[in-house]
């Protein structure tokens, strides 16, 4: 069944570095490069990386003509930004290893935006090229999300309400997926629920993220229509909640493990009229550290704008991106390569929705670019485990032992009963085995 599955969806068209293969993006690119060869011919890489992966209707209107004040001021909001180094990296937070900072105690948002009034006028704050109110930053407080744990203790529901688990949006996506990564197949016990947008983002405030520059960095690159979207899918109130069905998805722990250290990107290639099925196409991302670009992987570098630097074939992976990384499909026993195409469905598009189309193209974006765009000045490129997930106390382990578990990587089935103390659970009405765990029966 998994083989004629496999045959009847074809293999993904686009492969993670298409768009610099695209005429018209070159095109584009060459004449917005001519506009001001003198600050443009040379970007930062993160830059670089963002400007070739954007929205290519905001390339259209960047070298359009110029009639209206609004267009003239996105083009030079559009200019400082790709020639700036924002303290803030989007790319690494939301879909890499970096740590994400809600506090907004960082008072060094590196020389370029120091002031407003300083003296290159190439890298102006983008939020202070857009409006003076937000020109000042401040700190936000936020407390330390944590995701509920639940301790079932047999007790019935109060009536007219569902069981406490069965209400959370961990089960419902569990419970859309089969109870199986939705990539290889493989079933409990080591699965889990993955947040497309991190967990480590939740509870940020829209205030600090704007402050931070990071809606106004992906507005420049994917415009204000996407941004929009995005913040109606993330934003309750005034605060990022990633605990919603639309933004998870089971995969099984390497592969999880993969996503979060941006070794693999999902693309989103397809979704019915109903939302109840969709297709994602599946691709290896390169270890740039180890592969033969001639230039130190830093997201500060300077590099040719036009060019395509990334051009060696080791930068497309198919197999896996090397050292014995590979995933299998469990069922079909045959390895997952790049550009497989999976399928995806919900029986309830209104109770247990699929992953959100924008926010995997979001995300598939942001994993590209966390991937390809190096380290920052101040930190090493190797990657340190968990470092970007919130630390838990102890519990319930994965089997490798000494590791810090994050609430990210916490398997949604597994009961917390496991870490109470004998006398604790004498005290637990465990006689309904149905709500027990989230153990598959």
């Amino acid at each position: 069944m998994a083989e004629q599955l496999a045959e009847q969806i074809a293999a993904d068209d686009h492969h993670i570095l298409s768009e610099f293969e695209d005429p018209e993006r070159k095109a584009l690119i060459a004449r917005f490069v001519e506009s001001d060869p003198t600050r443009l011919s040379e970007v930062p890489l993160r830059n670089y990386l963002a400007l070739w992966f954007s929205d290519i209707q905001v390339l259209r209107g960047l070298v359009s003509p110029h009639n209206t004040n609004e267009a003239f001021e996105r083009l030079g909001v559009f200019k400082a930004t790709v020639k700036s180094m924002n303290i803030y990296d989007v790319a690494g937070t939301w879909a890499g290893k970096t740590q994400a900072n809600k506090t907004g105690d960082k008072s060094h948002i590196s020389s370029v935006y120091s002031s407003s009034s300083a003296a290159t006028p190439a890298s102006p704050p983008l939020a202070t090229v857009r409006s003076n109110v937000l020109s000042t930053h401040g700190t936000t407080g936020s407390s330390t999300p944590r995701v509920p744990i639940f301790r079932p203790r047999g007790s019935v529901s109060p009536a007219g309400t569902l069981p406490q688990r069965e209400a959370d949006p961990r089960f419902k996506s569990l419970e859309r997926d089969n109870k199986q990564c939705v990539l290889t197949k493989r079933g409990q016990p080591t699965i889990q629920t993955a947040h497309i947008v991190p967990n480590k983002l939740n509870q940020t405030t829209n205030r600090h993220l704007t402050k931070q520059d990071c809606w106004a960095w992906l507005d420049a690159f994917w415009g204000k229509d996407r941004v929009d979207q995005w913040k109606a899918q993330l934003l309750t109130g005034d605060v990022i909640g990633t605990e919603r069905v639309s933004n998870l998805i089971t995969l099984e722990m390497q592969t999880h493990e993969y996503w979060d250290r941006a070794s693999i990107a999902f693309r989103p290639v397809w979704v019915n009229a109903t939302n109840t099925e969709m297709h994602i196409a599946f691709h290896w991302l390169p270890f740039v550290k180890d592969g033969p670009l001639a230039i130190h992987i830093k997201q500060t570098e300077l590099v040719p704008t036009q060019e395509h630097i990334f051009s060696d074939p080791y930068y497309k992976p198919r197999m896996g991106p090397g050292m014995n990384n590979m995933l299998f499909h469990t069922e079909t026993l045959k390895p997952i390569v790049s550009g497989y195409v999976f399928k995806m469905s919900t029986t309830n598009a209104k109770e247990r929705p699929l992953p959100s189309m924008e926010l995997l193209q979001l995300k598939w974006n942001l994993s590209r670019i966390a991937a390809m765009q190096g380290a920052a000045e101040d930190e090493d490129s190797d990657y340190e485990s968990d470092g970007g997930s919130v630390a838990v106390p102890a519990g319930p382990r994965t089997p490798v032992r000494g590791r810090r578990m994050s609430d990210e990587n916490r398997p949604p089935f597994r009961s917390s009963i496991q870490s109470l103390s004998p006398s604790k659970l004498q005290n637990l009405s465990l006689e309904d085995d149905n709500t027990s765990s989230y153990l598959v029966e």
